[in-house]
């Protein structure tokens, strides 16, 4: 049985330096928005980069998207990223290294397994955000005039069975 490759993606680096969003990528300090920019730990008012609107958006201008990560291969179906981010990087507090681990079992499920590890209170929220097309798909071409058309991903149906949701304001922060 043939294998498809069912995440979009790049063929090398310089695709993802010019796409402008968040393809592909573990998103951090803190995946989604931190509204204005600041949050409070312990008395301590903090102020991170902002770079959605009024909000922080993954991390800021330089989140977790946007730097090298160290990988390690831990045998021929798993492997372990580290990354270390610096106390004050994009604002927030303490040095915080983060290693995440991806195995494919033999029942080709995907795990990922996130861990952090920081010498001082910090906000950290990490998680991965791969753009899934099922049905398999070429990767996208890094100029953008020659993308192909978001609709290759807009076939396929989610269902969610939910009591709740969270709704959001117009910046997508929760009410």
């Amino acid at each position: 049985q043939a294998l498809t490759d069912v995440v979009l993606g790049f063929d090398n680096v310089a695709g993802y330096e010019h796409c402008g969003g968040y393809f592909g990528c573990i998103t951090g300090r803190c995946a989604n928005r931190i509204a204005k920019g600041e949050f409070e730990i312990d008395g301590t008012q903090h102020r991170i980069t902002v770079n959605n609107g009024p909000n922080s958006l993954h991390g800021g201008h330089k989140g977790f998207d946007k730097v090298f990560w160290s990988v390690e291969e831990l045998g021929n179906t798993c492997l372990r990223m580290t990354y270390t981010s610096a106390d004050g990087e994009e604002g927030y507090p303490g040095q915080l290294t983060v290693q995440v681990t991806y195995t494919l079992h033999d029942t080709n499920q995907l795990q990922i397994d996130y861990a952090a590890q920081t010498d001082k209170p910090t906000v950290v929220n990490l998680t991965d955000h791969t753009t899934w097309n099922l049905m398999g798909a070429p990767a996208p071409s890094a100029d953008p005039a020659n993308r192909p058309p978001h609709s290759l991903c807009l076939d396929h149906i989610v269902q969610l069975f939910a009591d709740r949701y969270t709704p959001v304001d117009d910046t997508a922060i929760p009410l």
